[in-house]
């Protein structure tokens, strides 16, 4: 037998009276009427009682009263659901049919229909079937096989949740389970550390750090779909899951291609616009948005755009600061080893996301959205002509899916209406706008109040102006230091009184020595530059800092002037044209073949023998003029012999 009684046990007979367990021993049971006073107390032995229960002429009813004080509302609730199925279902078991089979399953539900008037089609095949099953995994105890209804996990601290979550998403951000196991530890040290200092930060265990992580993984096959409103509101759910508590604690970084061109000053148009963006993650504040016509991504474009990120502020886009944290893809230009150097020396935590996976920068990967949909395609421009129109002129959208083929440079240059000084102002105007408008996500402020509130509590630390320097010469060129003192680097000529000595030092020692030295600069300034001399005859290397540019004034050194500026005018000078002409008609010369001779032997042949001049020449007659007779010469006759005397040829 399934069923182990117990006192207190209601038992319901086949003419339906019921029975509670009041006594039992090993020999025995005492079973007395329930709401039944007519009825006598019946004492049977226990192999009868056992007898009765396996015939199911006595079954147990499970009272919901027993042990009442152990089981919630939902569970009392759901024993008065489940009670009739559960009371049939055994009978037929025990009766040696099938209990989940459909036979079974409708004969159930004809019986509850009878006796309780429920309806057939109230409770469907697989529920009544799970119930039997709880109630079977629970060793036939009714109350047991029925579990209270799940409730919500823990919930930390706002300051546990705060600390978890920098760690979970930095963990997310890189993606891979080996990142994750190492993140977790990561968070296990500094958690304790910080849980000694704060009482209210509480350490997680392991596996509710990956469950929380999997929270962050449910996006993905959204965000891998090329439904666009899906992947926007992907991207705005994993903004809202990322927690940041201030400005410039988390900045990322992208590129952005546009299917745009531009009219240049000559009339001509230029290569695709390309967007280097920083946006601040608390505020959702463009902290720097450069662009670049035709350049694929480099190194140059992403040191400019944290350049501007750190140090440029504009009218009525006033945010600047050095970031904590860059997250950013894996880019050519981000992934660079430059950008990894500038980014450690400015002491900035750099975290890489995985290879083709956008998302895991959300918030930057939403502003891109936005400045696709809302300035490329949405705004509303006005015309020479009064028109107004929607969308950039010249802006050909995003490709649908990446099945489609991407746009040619050729059709993109066709369809280019806008000038770059139109392009530029537009998109300065925007970015003003964006930041005076109420953001969703910002609980209706504007990215402007909510930076002014975030540096109010805040203040942003101003970045020391020599690291900076240091820290943005960070390419390198190998050069010729001159008598003069002079370097030369793309172009551009630098001079000091220093260099000069450098060299007169060096020569004076070794004049045959090789003088070249690595200059350091930054190719978005070309006012200064660090030399580094590492000349084999000095005792240390000489590194002369703040070499000025000779071709640069007073003035001109207030503000900062990139190579290619300066070197614009070499680049431009006006040349002759080049002479056009028409050739009638074009000849090959034949090569003439030897009619007839021998072959002369080479220089070097002649050489080799060691033989005189005179000598060589006489070979050579012998040779390929056997036949002819040697000329005596007066340089042949010998010098001893008398002047007057006749010697015969």
């Amino acid at each position: 037998m399934h069923y182990n009684p117990a006192l207190q046990d209601v038992f319901i007979a086949s003419d339906k009276s019921q029975f509670k367990l009041s006594y039992a021993d090993q020999q025995r049971v005492l079973l007395t009427p329930v709401d039944n006073l007519d009825q006598d107390a019946q004492l049977i032995a226990w192999d009868c009682f056992k007898q009765k229960l396996q015939s199911a002429e006595l079954r147990p009813t499970y009272s919901i009263n027993q042990t009442i004080e152990q089981y919630t509302e939902y569970q009392k609730k759901e024993a008065k659901k489940r009670e009739p199925y559960i009371d049939e279902i055994y009978a037929l078991y025990e009766s040696g049919h099938r209990p989940t089979s459909k036979v079974s399953i409708e004969l159930v539900k004809e019986a509850v229909l009878l006796e309780h008037n429920i309806g057939k089609k109230k409770y469907g095949y697989s529920t009544i079937c799970r119930w039997w099953k709880q109630f079977k995994d629970a060793d036939f105890q009714f109350l047991p096989s029925i579990t209270d209804r799940k409730t919500q996990s823990k919930r930390l601290s706002t300051a546990s949740e705060h600390f978890l979550s920098r760690h979970l998403s930095k963990a997310w951000v890189k993606g891979s389970a080996s990142n994750t196991s190492k993140a977790y530890r990561r968070y296990l040290n500094k958690a304790e550390i910080a849980a000694e200092s704060n009482s209210a930060i509480e350490v997680v265990c392991e596996s509710t750090f990956r469950n929380r992580l999997k929270d962050f993984n449910q996006f993905e096959v959204d965000l891998n779909s090329s439904n666009h409103s899906k992947i926007a509101k992907a991207l705005r759910t994993l903004c809202k899951k990322i927690h940041v508590d201030r400005v410039l604690e988390r900045v990322e970084m992208d590129r952005l291609c546009l299917n745009l061109a531009l009219i240049d000053e000559n009339g001509k148009p230029t290569g695709n616009v390309s967007l280097y963006i920083a946006l601040d993650c608390y505020s959702r504040y463009p902290l720097s948005v450069t662009y670049e016509l035709g350049n694929s991504e480099d190194s140059e474009g992403v040191l400019r755009s944290l350049k501007y990120t750190i140090t440029r502020a504009t009218e009525g886009l006033i945010a600047r600061g050095k970031p904590d944290q860059i997250v950013v893809d894996n880019g050519p230009g981000y992934k660079s080893e430059v950008f990894r150097y500038v980014t450690s020396r400015l002491g900035i935590e750099l975290v890489k996301a995985p290879p083709n996976q956008p998302w895991r920068k959300p918030f930057v990967e939403s502003f891109n959205n936005t400045i696709r949909m809302e300035f490329c395609e949405g705004a509303t421009f006005q015309i020479p002509d009064g028109t107004d129109v929607q969308g950039l002129p010249g802006y050909l959208g995003k490709k649908a899916s990446n099945k489609v083929k991407p746009l040619s440079e050729e059709t993109v240059k066709k369809a280019a209406r806008l000038s770059i000084s139109d392009f530029e102002r537009e998109l300065h105007n925007f970015l003003r706008h964006y930041v005076n408008s109420v953001h969703s996500s910002l609980n209706g402020k504007t990215p402007q109040q909510v930076w002014n509130e975030s540096i109010e509590q805040t203040p942003i630390v101003d970045i020391n102006d020599e690291l900076l320097y240091q820290a943005f010469h960070c390419f390198e060129s190998k050069v010729k230091l001159s008598e003069r003192g002079t370097v030369q680097v793309d172009k551009q000529v630098f001079a000091d009184r220093r260099l000069k000595q450098l060299f007169l030092d060096a020569k004076t020692i070794d004049k045959k020595q090789d003088l070249s030295v690595i200059v350091q600069f930054d190719k978005d300034d070309a006012r200064f530059v660090t030399v580094i001399a590492k000349f084999d005859s000095l005792n240390s290397d000489r590194v002369i800092e703040n070499v000025p540019n000779r071709s640069l004034r007073d003035t001109e050194f207030e503000r900062a002037v990139s190579f290619e500026a300066l070197n614009c005018g070499h680049n431009c000078k006006t040349r002759r044209d080049i002479y056009n002409g028409k050739l009638e008609n074009i000849k090959k010369v034949k090569a003439r073949k030897r009619s007839s001779g021998k072959e002369v032997d080479s220089s070097r042949k002649n050489a080799k023998s060691g033989l005189s001049i005179k000598d060589r020449i006489q070979n050579s007659n012998d040779r390929y003029s056997p036949n002819r007779k040697y000329i005596k010469t007066e340089s042949d006759i010998p010098s001893d012999t008398p002047q007057g005397e006749i010697v015969n040829i």
